[in-house]
Order: C-alpha cells, then structure tokens, then sequence
C-alpha cells in the first residue's frame, strides 16, 4: 500500500540533524535546526555544500528561507529537494510494502543422481511454485533469481540473474531458473546432479 500524503521530514532528517532529537514542529525545526550548517542536512553532499556556500548559504535557516528559483537554478532539482527539507518537508511517496525478501528459497537432495534435462526442469517447476508460493503468502516480491546445484562429485555452482521488474510468479521464476540451469550446466559440462535449488 503506498502513502501519496505528504511526509513532513522530521524523523527522516533529524539524526543527521540533531542527534538524539525528535523535532515534531516547525517551531523546533527553526529553534534546534536552522542554526546548524548546511553540511548536517540530509541529501547535502559535498558538491552542493560548496554550490550552497558560494551563494552565502551557510546554515540550514539560510537555505530554508532561500528563494527556491536561486536553488534550482544553482542545483536543478536538489535545489528544490534541499530547500524542502530544510524547512522539514517531504513529499516523496513511501512505499510500506516491501518489494523484495532476501533468502527465500527452496532446494532439495535428489533420491537418485540425474543427468536427465526433462527430470531437472520438473524439479525445477516444483521448486519454482514453492518459491512464489512463500512470496505470494509473505506478499513480498522477488528482485533477483538464482539456481543452486551439487553435482555427484559434491561440487557446488550457483547462476543468478536480476529481474527489470519484481516478482511473485511462480512461471516467471521457472522459467528464468531452467534458464540459469542450462547455461550452468552447459558450462560445468553437463555433470551428474544431485542437489538443485532456487532463491530469491
């Protein structure tokens, strides 16, 4: 679910700001923050500190009440960025849910050695539903896949790759894993397998 309000940037800013300080009101904000330098607000790095001060600006009051077109005509967008947080307002979109679990996964120890392609993609299909199933029911979303396999001789060889777009589809994730397999084995040789597993 996602948040389209206005975050005012209070907790957000204020570690860097004024350690061991929660400011809750504009008031605070010019009383605790204003008079520090610029160099304690968040987002100011080095290169707009420098931009910033060969304006005349400072501190954080002097950036807060700066006019806005100076600022972005100085520094583009973070220009406008700095000033809002300067004057404790956020208006990026937060996002509750998260996107991506790192560590879900599922692999087995087969029962008998394969080096049978069509056996290793229906292993691979199972596995894949599992893996989605537990994002789906955790409502999470995969970034990333990769195939994990033990040949017969107890070597161990991982292939991943990341997606453009997150997932929790079960054939999404098979088929980009019956992928990563055939390149990797292909790669080791087509080896005897004993073990396959896939994370996200």
């Amino acid at each position: 679910k996602k948040n389209n309000a206005s975050q005012e940037s209070f907790s957000k800013v204020s570690i860097s700001w004024y350690p061991g300080h929660m400011a809750k009101t504009k008031r605070e904000i010019k009383e605790k923050m204003w008079q520090l330098p610029v160099e304690e607000l968040y987002m100011a790095g080095k290169s707009s500190v420098n931009t910033l001060h060969k304006l005349g600006i400072y501190n954080i009051g002097q950036l807060a009440t700066s006019p806005e077109y100076i600022l972005e005509a100085h520094l583009k967008k973070h220009g406008k960025i700095l000033w809002e947080y300067a004057n404790g307002i956020d208006k990026s979109v937060v996002n509750t849910k998260r996107e991506e679990l790192k560590g879900v996964g599922n692999s087995i120890t087969l029962p008998y050695d394969l080096d049978n392609m069509e056996e290793i993609e229906k292993i691979l299909l199972q596995l894949s539903e599992k893996v989605a199933g537990r994002l789906r029911k955790g409502k999470q979303m995969a970034k990333t896949v990769a195939v994990e396999v033990k040949y017969n001789d107890f070597i161990k060889a991982s292939r991943q790759t990341t997606l453009d777009r997150c997932t929790d589809s079960g054939t999404e994730i098979y088929q980009l894993s019956k992928e990563l397999f055939r390149e990797l084995w292909k790669k080791d040789g087509n080896k005897i397998v004993r073990l396959l597993g896939i994370r996200t």
